[in-house]
């Protein structure tokens, strides 16, 4: 299938915002208050994400395209997509051991929670299992979906930051005033799910 270059900004403005990984599609909640308590970590954890599901999109294209569908082996999808993911994080941690040693030890466990977030394999399920863009398309949507979690994130971490200065009743503070604001925030993002972009 070719991809138009003109469809590059339908796919950016649906993976962003239309089907956001965090407030629309719901992944990833778990590490994601606790990554936006540290804004420099969670950016760091954030960069990650949007590396790892970029590689990860093209690798499961790929392993999908050219083993799954011709040799009707559809039903190990589930194991082919994680073991594509593991085997893209023991090559990047790696290649950062051999090349960049003061980085991996500064990542420290971020890769393997990267590798293993639900956010990377759930965008993976979802960009090869629902639109066939073709190779490129699943790369490029993988890496805007990627954009979108860095969006989440810094939304999220600056109304953390807000909260800090607010003072909430007793029963509400902490995580639960956290997982309502970004309720409201979601309700927001699905303002955008009637926009039909077509791609």
């Amino acid at each position: 299938m070719q991809f138009p270059a003109s469809e590059f900004s339908s796919i950016l403005i649906a993976a962003i915002f239309v089907q956001n990984v965090v407030f629309v599609m719901l992944l990833c909640s778990n590490n994601f208050f606790k990554t936006a308590k540290s804004p420099a970590t969670g950016l760091i954890y954030s960069a990650c994400i949007t590396v790892c599901v970029t590689f990860a999109s093209a690798g499961a294209w790929l392993v999908n395209r050219y083993l799954l569908v011709p040799f009707g082996l559809k039903f190990l999808a589930p194991f082919a997509f994680v073991l594509v993911i593991a085997l893209l994080e023991v090559v990047a941690e790696l290649l950062l051991i051999r090349f960049a040693p003061a980085l991996h030890r500064r990542l420290g466990r971020l890769l393997p929670a990267t590798a293993f977030n639900c956010a990377v394999l759930g965008i993976v399920f979802y960009n090869i299992q629902t639109s066939p863009r073709g190779f490129f398309g699943a790369v490029f949507y993988g890496f805007c979906a990627g954009l979108g979690y860095i969006l989440a994130f810094m939304i999220t971490a600056a109304a953390m930051k807000k909260l800090e200065y607010s003072n909430p009743p007793t029963a509400f503070g902490g995580l639960p005033i956290a997982l309502i604001t970004a309720g409201i925030m979601s309700m927001a993002f699905m303002g955008f799910m009637n926009i039909q972009i077509l791609y």
